[in-house]
Formats: C-alpha cells, structure tokens, sequence
C-alpha cells in the first residue's frame, strides 16, 4: 500500500508569555485539526513538541497519513 503525508504546524495565534502553560490551548486547536483531517481519511501518525518556551511547549508539528489516491 502506498501513502501520501500531511504535515501541519500546530500553534495558537497571538503573543504568549515565556513560560505561558499552552497544553489546553494546543489540545484544542490539535483535536480541531485532526478531526477536520480526519473526516478527510488523514490518521495523525506523529507528534512532535517544536519549540519549547520556559519549559511549557507552544508549537508541534502533526504527522498525518492516508492511502494514496492511487490505492483508493
């Protein structure tokens, strides 16, 4: 089976604080994103914490994947 790759960058808008906790506000926009995606055939496949701001994480970016449309 073949497959084609999403990649996405999850972040909240705006300024933050250094040392802000962004974990509520980055599982929100995630479970947002991975459902619209998801209603699309992408199953997230990776997680990854990208930039860390005085200990709490502000940005990831999301692995997604499907079959390609040549396998559907």
């Amino acid at each position: 089976m073949k497959y084609s790759y999403k990649t996405i960058i999850v972040a909240p808008a705006g300024l933050r604080v250094s040392g802000d906790d962004q974990t509520a506000i980055l599982a929100e926009l995630l479970e947002k994103k991975s459902n619209a995606l998801g209603k699309d055939g992408w199953e997230m496949v990776n997680l990854l914490p990208t930039l860390s701001n005085g200990g709490s994480v502000s940005k990831a970016i999301a692995v997604f994947k499907r079959p390609s449309s040549a396998d559907q």
